[in-house]
């Protein structure tokens, strides 16, 4: 469970380079359009290019902590060991879901691998859908992570008798 948290570090120094960078671009093309009166062309695309990836990377941070939006009416009522085990299904449904995008992300990578953005021709369309595999993936592991960790509450408190 501890190289989780190295890659959560990992992902939350790359999302900060992602943001900072999106940031900067985003300031260029509101100096060239409104300072200079001349946009640039390909800013608007690499900012929704650096966008999405962030999205990506960054959601998948919220996943270990449980902290993406979501309606808690049900887990509030539930004891421990139901909150565990609802967490425990939730976590199920939603690697079953990343794995669905990961192989949707592999095959729009085969399917665009020779297009090339039309403002940012150095950008393979693919490049795009590779944050899919990789949100995917990084999702992965933290759902993996928050599985084994409900089951394991789950074998405790049987092995114990409690329920609060």
């Amino acid at each position: 469970m501890e190289r989780t948290n190295i890659v959560e570090r990992i992902i939350t120094i790359l999302s900060n380079i992602l943001f900072a960078s999106m940031f900067i671009v985003v300031l260029i093309q509101i100096i060239a359009r409104f300072i200079m009166r001349n946009p640039f062309i390909w800013t608007e695309e690499l900012a929704r290019i650096l966008y999405v990836w962030l999205i990506f990377f960054g959601s998948s941070t919220l996943i270990k902590k449980y902290e993406h939006i979501s309606i808690d009416m049900l887990p509030l009522r539930l004891s421990d060991r139901g909150k565990h085990t609802y967490k425990l299904i939730i976590d199920c449904l939603a690697l079953v879901f990343y794995a669905i995008v990961l192989v949707g992300g592999i095959k729009m990578m085969k399917n665009t691998h020779i297009g090339r953005l039309p403002c940012n021709p150095w950008i393979r369309v693919s490049y795009l859908y590779l944050s899919l595999v990789v949100g995917s993936i990084l999702s992965g592991i933290f759902l993996i992570e928050n599985i084994v960790r409900n089951i394991m509450f789950s074998i405790k408190n049987r092995n114990t008798g409690e329920d609060t």
